[in-house]
């Protein structure tokens, strides 16, 4: 990314600026002026941006959330997850105000830096407000699968145990909930007790109970829909949707099916509160690429004029403007390095260009100007990669290599925009190590 700094309101007259801002100086007063709202130096990923002020004639302010300024002062950003729109604000009493905005625009440094981590494989991690990390149960080579739930820090990359789940958990769907908890359910345990679901608070580590899942899943999708509530979207031969209501921590079934089962889909949720649902393995005859949910009605639609291909452990990334990016994945006739992108106007799929070369168990995250980001996956079974790839409007860009080849890993985008790879496995060993790209 590039940065750029745009002074929205900077080309028109002071006196137009007072005008449309205040009253124009008239009045008693000092009439407010700003002579400067820059950056001190480019800003970055992960970082905190320094800005300068300097302005005249009354008390300055810089929104959102930085507060009152004195003029000729620096004054330092939170650490910048994207690019960020701030507003310098000069008020005179009976004299109005005046306005200029900046937009920050970090830029990556494109660096990745390793540090040490357990091997792991199956895990789950959930990114904190305050920029570290959960990470919770997983296959860790221990025997049994593990119950941990271990606290990140990309400040010291260090690990620290907070507690434990109520039971071990792999391969398990971890939601966010909106207000610092994640529900995590599915998967494989280590309990042989009916199907449950716990609910881990990122702040402090404590796992309470989530409540009883109608049905075992495993290798299914899992959102949180707009109302709220969580669906848990089919599964190793299941053709249902379950949903979890917030205010009662219980499941129940959607009352309609799928076109069939599906193994590994996707499941998005679009402008308007339904869902996206794509792919996903399954050995019906009349398979169907993607069919849409709607949780008002619990109802299931098959998308005209869809992609007649099969296609399962693909990403499925959403856009800024609602559209669906689905990257990647494979069928029967092995890994795939197309992209369509579902319109959400046109309720059609388009084909965009496609990677530079095929990759399934796509680890993949979005950012909000519409970059992604791809690390590990595989060409072939059980051979991990160390490649990873940039992917704008069919623009892409390699990024430096992991340090280890890796498959069925995470990649987690942090609160702070970097992106947090962790475990994963390669020719049937559980890869160590974890890394920090910015």
């Amino acid at each position: 990314m590039t940065l750029t700094r745009r002074r929205l309101l900077a080309a028109a007259p002071l006196s137009a600026l007072l005008a449309a801002c205040g009253d124009g100086g008239s009045g008693e007063g000092a009439t407010p002026t700003i002579q400067e709202f820059s950056l001190v130096a480019p800003a970055l990923i992960g970082a905190t941006a320094s800005l300068r002020v300097r302005f005249s004639g009354g008390s300055g302010r810089i929104e959102p959330g930085l507060g009152a300024v004195t003029s000729g002062s620096v004054v330092d950003t939170p650490a910048l997850a994207g690019a960020q729109r701030y507003r310098l604000i000069v008020t005179a009493p009976g004299a109005g105000e005046v306005t200029l905005e900046l937009v920050v625009e970090p830029a990556w440094r494109n660096r990745l830096r390793s540090f040490d981590a357990p091997a792991m494989t199956g895990h789950a991690v959930a990114a904190a407000a305050d920029s570290s990390a959960l990470v919770l149960g997983g296959s860790r080579g221990e025997g049994v699968l593990s119950s941990a739930i271990d606290r990140f820090d990309p400040a010291t990359q260090r690990f620290t145990r907070l507690g434990h789940m109520a039971t071990g958990r792999s391969d398990m769907s971890a939601v966010p909930l909106g207000d610092g908890r994640v529900l995590v359910f599915g998967g494989s345990t280590s309990t042989v007790q009916p199907p449950f679901a716990e609910i881990v608070d990122t702040r402090t580590g404590i796992a309470t109970a989530g409540g009883w899942m109608m049905l075992p899943r495993s290798r299914n999708a899992a959102l949180r829909l707009a109302d709220g509530r969580v669906a848990a979207v089919g599964g190793a031969q299941r053709n249902s949707v379950e949903l979890w209501s917030p205010g009662t921590s219980t499941w129940a079934l959607a009352g309609n099916r799928m076109a069939h089962t599906r193994e590994h889909a996707t499941a998005s949720l679009l402008p308007g509160g339904r869902v996206l649902i794509v792919g996903g393995e399954s050995p019906a005859a009349n398979y169907s690429f993607a069919e849409i949910f709607d949780p008002a009605n619990e109802t299931f639609t098959p998308i005209d004029n869809a992609p007649t291909e099969r296609r399962w452990l693909h990403a499925a990334l959403t856009l800024a403007d609602g559209s669906v990016l689905i990257v990647g994945g494979e069928n029967d006739n092995g890994a795939l390095a197309s992209i369509w992108r579902f319109d959400v106007g046109t309720q059609r799929f388009v084909a965009q260009a496609p990677l530079t070369a095929a990759r399934s168990v796509a680890r993949a995250v979005v950012t909000p100007d519409d970059e992604v980001l791809l690390y590990g996956g595989e060409q072939q079974s059980d051979e991990g990669l160390t490649s990873g790839v940039s992917w704008r409007s069919g623009s892409q860009r390699a990024l430096p290599d992991l340090t280890a080849p890796r498959a069925w890993h995470s990649l987690t985008r942090l609160s702070d925009g970097r992106l947090l790879v962790l475990g994963g496995q390669h020719r049937g060993n559980f890869v160590g190590g974890g890394m920090l790209y910015d």
